[in-house]
């Protein structure tokens, strides 16, 4: 990732989480692929964080196989470590932002969404979501991730803010069409054979139209334009390193949530998604969304019927007790779950909360696909 990238995301407190992936099917990791192997991953890994000072990079690489974890996401330029983890039949995965970054906003202007009252969207606290539309920004990301795969030694890439705008993780998100820009206005208009009335001059009255008169094609568009990027990535894989796994992180809503904002505000739709996708990971992070612990099985259980594909829920730690934290590994594990993503690490360093995760990795089963 780009230096900034990488802030941004240790400021979402996407920092680090240890994972356990249990029985993957349909993807085979480099290097010594192993089916059905499971998989203990660090996320977000840094190897100068205090509880590594004054190890070098094999010592670092023999603590962490002797407490199980045999995978890593972090930084991608690291060759050494990722040698290292290599040599040891550990593995490297990395995420990848979309379309997020405020500096975006200045190195592309028009890559600001545009709302329905024809105004540039606010950034949320952190969050500065990016119009999918713009060609540029479509292929610097694609640019970026074919880096990846050719120049780094890559096992697998999760998708990250592969969406529209929207600040989800709160209770009560605020929900506001995008983009409609003039950029997505002349696409859309080109891509459904749908004519925007001429008399209409403001981008107000635009938005208006569309969302009335034909509401369900511009979801579907939108729809189509998320997917039209996954589906590139995975042409990527397919043509420089196609063993290489595709996973996503997607916003946890079911059809119903929201009035179908996962498709109408978010442009998520799973279904479509999955011929690209190996595995979905929704983000269940229950304590920021105001949800009881069964709701991260309850969409689990959604994801896995709607795609039949691997789910990998990421599961919240901090500000979750060590009690909690293991009733939320049973919930996981009594779910169509084949692992779970734990988010984030800081929590689960300590020797009492890496007892807990050792003492439930057994129970997490992999859900059969029917």
């Amino acid at each position: 990732m780009e230096k900034e990238e990488r802030t941004l995301t240790y400021q979402l407190i996407i920092i680090s989480a240890i994972f356990l992936i249990c029985s993957l099917s349909g993807a085979d990791f480099s290097p010594a692929a192993e089916r059905n192997k499971k998989i203990k991953a660090i996320y977000g890994f840094n190897w100068k964080d205090k509880y590594f000072k004054g190890k070098n990079v094999n010592e670092i690489v023999q603590e962490l196989k002797g407490k199980s974890i045999n995978a890593l996401f972090g930084d991608y330029r690291n060759k050494e470590l990722i040698n290292a983890l290599h040599k040891n039949n550990m593995y490297f995965f990395v995420e990848v932002s979309i379309f997020v970054g405020e500096r975006y906003w200045g190195k592309y202007p028009e890559s600001r969404p545009i709302n329905a009252k024809g105004e540039k969207i606010s950034k949320i606290k952190w969050y500065a979501g990016l119009c999918p539309n713009q060609e540029e920004l479509r292929k610097e990301k694609l640019a970026k991730i074919k880096q990846l795969i050719t120049d780094y030694e890559v096992d697998g890439i999760w998708l990250d803010f592969i969406r529209y705008p929207c600040h989800w993780e709160v209770p009560e998100p605020k929900l506001e069409q995008t983009c409609f820009c003039n950029e997505c206005l002349k696409i859309f208009q080109k891509e459904t054979k749908i004519q925007i009335p001429q008399m209409l001059k403001t981008t107000k009255g635009k938005a208006e139209w569309i969302l009335k008169e034909h509401e369900k094609d511009w979801t579907e568009w939108k729809c189509r334009n998320i997917t039209s990027l996954v589906e590139s990535v995975r042409e990527i894989i397919k043509q420089n390193k196609p063993e290489m796994i595709l996973a996503m992180f997607t916003v946890p809503w079911k059809t119903g949530d929201h009035n179908n904002a996962i498709k109408k505000i978010i442009g998520q739709d799973y279904f479509a998604l999955a011929e690209y996708v190996d595995i979905f990971s929704p983000m269940v992070y229950h304590k920021m969304c105001n949800r009881p612990k069964k709701w991260i099985a309850d969409i689990t259980e959604y994801v896995f019927q709607l795609t039949g594909k691997d789910v990998l829920p990421i599961i919240q730690t901090h500000d979750i007790s060590e009690q909690e934290f293991g009733k939320m590994l049973d919930t996981v594990a009594g779910s169509k779950a084949n692992g779970v993503i734990i988010f984030s690490s800081r929590h689960l360093l300590p020797e009492e909360m890496l007892t807990i995760f050792e003492g439930k990795k057994e129970k997490i089963k992999r859900g059969k696909v029917k």
